[in-house]
């Protein structure tokens, strides 16, 4: 992870949400939720081998954090980032959706008692905490290995201004969305290793940073941390590539990092 952005994203790119959702379903193609597939011989959950499966050894140029009520203008950016740069995103998502799954089968396997037709309170707590501590361990990783993150900033998903002691901040009902967002102030920064032609904004070193349908619990979120940028932007930068990509042989990114060079707080040590 190299750099982290609050994208406002107001309205869908228009004519790319096909394309968008073709690619989301390309990159989620192999993901499956049979509980079996997952079992060794004496019926024990083998977490690793959900990891592997769900969460391949494939590497995207862009991780993009949203809630799922905005998917699909989160597919029309996937679309448009693809046609207009050739960057990959991955889209945090499909995982959620097929955590879910993956969480009733194992329910339905373990925890249904069939006298009283009802689930295991105790066996469902244990088996939450055991789905959703695999997801968030292979987010992590998978966070690591994109090279720049994007916030789908949306009324969908944050809550502006939830008390005067954090007026200056916003809020989440997402734990997702909470937990990638903190995960930002704890993974490694990485720049990217391909040779580039590098701008003064960008010569210094680098510091380190980085909706729930249930009760509904706020968690404060920080957003100051990334750069913020609009749609309108992004039309930039499409605008800016075409020229320095023949003209100078810029890679697409590192036409966006010279647009909006990091801000001294964006990223901090570790």
């Amino acid at each position: 992870m190299f750099r982290g952005f609050n994208l406002s994203l107001e309205t869908e790119f228009e004519g790319y949400k096909p394309k968008g959702k073709n690619e989301i379903r390309v990159n989620s193609a192999n993901i499956k939720a049979d509980i079996d597939k997952f079992l060794d011989k004496d019926g024990n959950i083998i977490a690793d081998r959900i990891i592997k499966e769900w969460f391949p050894n494939k590497r995207f140029d862009v991780f993009i954090s949203h809630s799922h009520r905005d998917i699909d203008r989160v597919s029309s950016l996937c679309g448009y980032l693809k046609e207009r740069f050739g960057l990959s995103c991955f889209v945090d998502s499909e995982i959620w959706k097929y955590c879910d799954d993956l969480l009733r089968g194992i329910d339905d396997k373990y925890c249904w008692n069939q006298n009283s037709e009802t689930y295991n309170y105790k066996k469902r707590n244990s088996t939450t905490a055991h789905v959703h501590n695999m997801l968030s361990i292979a987010l992590a990783q998978m966070m690591d290995k994109c090279e720049c993150l994007f916030f789908i900033n949306t009324d969908n998903s944050i809550k502006n201004k939830v008390s005067d002691k954090y007026s200056e901040r916003t809020s989440t009902y997402s734990p997702w969305i909470y937990y990638e967002l903190s995960m930002l102030n704890l993974i490694r920064v990485k720049p990217p290793t391909r040779e580039r032609l590098v701008s003064e904004s960008r010569k210094d070193s680098t510091t380190s940073v980085m909706s729930s349908d249930s009760a509904p619990i706020q968690y404060t979120i920080d957003v100051s941390n990334m750069t913020d940028i609009t749609q309108s932007d992004i039309y930039l930068w499409n605008t800016k590539n075409r020229d320095h990509r023949y003209s100078m042989g810029q890679h697409s990114l590192d036409v966006f990092y010279d647009l909006f060079p990091k801000k001294p707080n964006e990223f901090r040590h570790v």
